[in-house]
């Protein structure tokens, strides 16, 4: 299974895409605009993850919050 995911921050148009076994976060080219139309719904899509946490700020994330 690839490590790749795709998400959006609220106020922010713009989707991301995150290769994990790269290490690497590039914006996505929607050039159909379907991601964007799911999005647009508001309901959640969750697929092939099942924990995800967003946190501000990201160090937050590495400060044992989730030891």
């Amino acid at each position: 299974m690839s490590k790749t995911v795709v998400f959006g921050f609220p106020g922010d148009s713009q989707l991301y895409v995150a290769d994990v076994e790269a290490g690497t976060v590039k914006p996505l080219e929607d050039t159909d605009g379907r991601a964007g139309e799911l999005r647009a719904s508001r309901a959640p899509f969750i697929r092939g993850v099942d924990f995800a946490v967003a946190l501000a700020p990201a160090d937050k994330a590495f400060s044992g919050l989730f030891d």
